[in-house]
C-alpha cells in the first residue's frame, strides 16, 4: 500500500512536469508563428466536416457551462453554503480562491502573449479578448477539476463516484472542443489552457493539504528530491571540499 501511495505521489509531479513542459513548448510555437500547423488542420477539419446547422445551438449550451457568468455565482454561492451552512470553511476558501486565482493566471497570460483570436469570418459567437490560452478551457478545467478530486476522494459509493467524475471530465473535454467548434479559439489555445490548469491543480491541491489542511504529506517526492540535492550538504563525509568560515574578532578565515 505504502510502495502504490509513493509511486502515485511520483506520477502526479511526473503528470504536472510534463503539462508544464508541454505548455511552454505550445507557447513559445505561439509567440514564434503566431498560428500552428495544427490549428490550421483543426480549423478547416472542424469548419468543413463538423460544423452543422443543428449541432451549433448544442454547442453553444455547452460553452455557457464555461462561462465566467455561470461559473462565479455558482462559485460563490457554493462557497457560501460551505462557509456559513455546512461549517467547512477551509474547503470554501479552496473553491473560491480556485476560481480567482486561476482566473486571474489566465487573464496575465492572456496580456503577456497577445494573441489574436481567429478570423471574424469563423466565429459562430461574439468574443472580445485575447486568445491564448482558452479562458473556457483553463478555468473550466480547474474549477470541475476540484470538483472531481473533491467526489474521487470522498464519496463512498464507487459507481455513483465514476459517473459524476466521468461526467464533470467529459463536460471540460467538451467545453474545450466548443471553443474550437464556435471559432473563437484555436485548438493550441484549448491544449495549452488545459495543461496548464491541470499543472496549476495539482500545485493548488498540494499546497491545500500542507498549509490549509495541516495534512501530514508521506512519501512526498518534492521532499525527497529537496533530500536528494541537499543531502551531500548536510553530510560532511560526502563532500570533499569543505569551507569553514568563522568570524572571530571581526575577522573571518576560510580554510
Amino acid at each position: 500500500m505504502e510502495n502504490r501511495e509513493v509511486t502515485n505521489n511520483r506520477l502526479k509531479w511526473i503528470v504536472c512536469a510534463l503539462c508544464l513542459i508541454t505548455f511552454i513548448v505550445i507557447m513559445c510555437g505561439v509567440i514564434a508563428f503566431k498560428v500552428l500547423p495544427f490549428d490550421i488542420f483543426a480549423k478547416e477539419f472542424v469548419v468543413n466536416n463538423l460544423r452543422k446547422s443543428w449541432l451549433t445551438p448544442i454547442v453553444k449550451v455547452i460553452t455557457f457551462f464555461g462561462e465566467a457568468k455561470l461559473l462565479i455565482p455558482v462559485g460563490g454561492i457554493g462557497a457560501l453554503i460551505g462557509f456559513f451552512i455546512l461549517k467547512d470553511r477551509e474547503r470554501s476558501f479552496c473553491y473560491i480562491s480556485n476560481l480567482i486565482v486561476i482566473g486571474g493566471m489566465n487573464w496575465g497570460i492572456k496580456h503577456i502573449i497577445q494573441r489574436a483570436r481567429p478570423d471574424l469570418s469563423l466565429r459562430l459567437v461574439e468574443e472580445n479578448g485575447y486568445s491564448f490560452p482558452s479562458g473556457h478551457a483553463m478555468v473550466t478545467t480547474a474549477f470541475y477539476g476540484m470538483i472531481i478530486y473533491y467526489v474521487w476522494n470522498n464519496v463512498k459509493n464507487k459507481l455513483l463516484r465514476n459517473i459524476i467524475c466521468a461526467f464533470l471530465l467529459l463536460l471540460i473535454i467538451l467545453i474545450a472542443f466548443s471553443r474550437v467548434y464556435l471559432g473563437v479559439h484555436y485548438l493550441s489555445d484549448v491544449i495549452a489552457g488545459s495543461l496548464i490548469s491541470v499543472a496549476y491543480l495539482i500545485i493548488a491541491v498540494e499546497f491545500a493539504k500542507r498549509f490549509i489542511f495541516k495534512e501530514e504529506i508521506k512519501n512526498n517526492n518534492i521532499d525527497e528530491w529537496l533530500n536528494f540535492f541537499t543531502k551531500p550538504f548536510k553530510n560532511k563525509e560526502n563532500c570533499d571540499i569543505i569551507v569553514a568560515v568563522e568570524i572571530k574578532g571581526g575577522i573571518i578565515n576560510e580554510r
